[in-house]
């Protein structure tokens, strides 16, 4: 005996686009590659013949037409987050592309999450070693054997203050960047237990404690 509705078929479900930047932590991690929004990842088998003839001509076109890809995408992203650094101040909104540089996130992460954090953490270093030295170093430069007490205090308070900026100004570009790195997040940094936040501040210490002209002074 069939038992009335067995057979029917499944009603398919309209969910429409999924905006990851709008879900919880909980759901993002459960995102499959199909269900990613808008996330072109390029499918390259060098031929139009569904994978008929697999030569090392084919290969090799493939591969050239991924590393360019992944250029692209790279050198994208990388304006967006020297853009997210510069511009960054506390309660200030930055002018960019969320969607956009959460995608650019999501395609370099599914490619190789490690490269991607390698670059990023090479990218913000130098980033924060050019405008820390840039900032702190002159204020440094000012001092001088005839400096009187009242002076030396005055000088140390204007470098404590600047740094105290630089700090905050790194925060408020975290804030930005939990958002767009959800993904890599999940994907790749969670399983050590930090965050790209703790990144950056990890490499504004590096920077303010490993440089010899600061030490010195």
């Amino acid at each position: 005996k069939k038992i009335e509705g067995r057979n029917k078929p499944k009603k398919q479900m309209n969910k429409g686009p999924l905006r990851p930047w709008m879900m919880q932590e909980e759901e993002l991690v459960n995102l499959t590659l199909e269900e990613a929004p808008m996330a072109k990842i390029i499918q390259m088998d060098g031929n139009s013949n569904n994978g008929e003839e697999d030569g090392s001509d084919a290969k090799l076109e493939a591969k050239k037409a991924s590393d360019a890809q992944r250029r692209q995408w790279w050198e994208e992203l990388k304006q967006i987050i020297i853009k997210i650094l510069t511009d960054s101040k506390p309660n200030t909104p930055t002018n960019i592309s969320f969607e956009q540089t959460y995608n650019l996130v999501y395609n370099l992460s599914r490619q190789s999450p490690e490269i991607l954090v390698r670059n990023l953490q090479e990218l913000i270093k130098t980033h924060l070693d050019r405008t820390l030295r840039q900032e702190l170093i002159p204020l440094l430069s000012r001092r001088s054997n005839e400096e009187t007490e009242t002076d030396k205090n005055n000088n140390s308070v204007i470098f404590l203050s600047v740094l105290h900026r630089k700090w905050e100004e790194l925060n408020s570009a975290n804030e930005i960047f939990n958002g767009v790195f959800i993904y890599l997040h999940n994907c790749f940094l969670k399983q050590f237990d930090f965050s790209f936040s703790d990144i950056n501040r990890g490499l504004f210490y590096e920077v303010i404690f490993s440089d010899h002209v600061l030490q010195i002074q």
